[in-house]
């Protein structure tokens, strides 16, 4: 990108400054992380992967409740690769019965995905 600044509306011609800057290269990722997610018995495995930037954020809302999104974290406890790999064992957070499961992901550049799973 490049940024060019002039003072010519406020100068004779003789007068007129300007000044150039040329960034360096710019990366724009407007594209969702890739999510598997299986279920078995009351855990939830996955994987989510992004081909730019690191994943940054996992969460999970039961029957999904839009308003309640419940973080947890990649299987080595670090948000910090591309490929990020989750175990989560929801038997405490479920009543019993069988409940919907909507799993969530987010790339360090803020887009994510959505997956909805049957956990019973």
């Amino acid at each position: 990108m490049r940024v060019e600044a002039s003072d010519e509306l406020s100068n004779p011609p003789a007068n007129v400054t300007r000044h150039q800057l040329d960034s360096g290269t710019i990366l724009v990722d407007n594209t969702p992380p890739q999510l598997e997610v299986a279920v078995n018995g009351r855990r939830i495995r996955g994987r989510a992967v992004d081909g730019v930037g690191p994943i940054a954020r996992f969460d999970f809302s039961v029957d999904p409740e839009p308003t309640l999104w419940i973080p947890f974290f990649p299987q080595d406890g670090v948000f910090d690769q591309a490929a990020e790999s989750f175990d989560v064992d929801l038997s405490t957070v479920l009543a019993p019965g069988s409940h919907l499961v909507a799993v969530r992901a987010f790339d360090a550049a803020g887009n994510s995905v959505v997956k909805t799973v049957e956990v019973r």
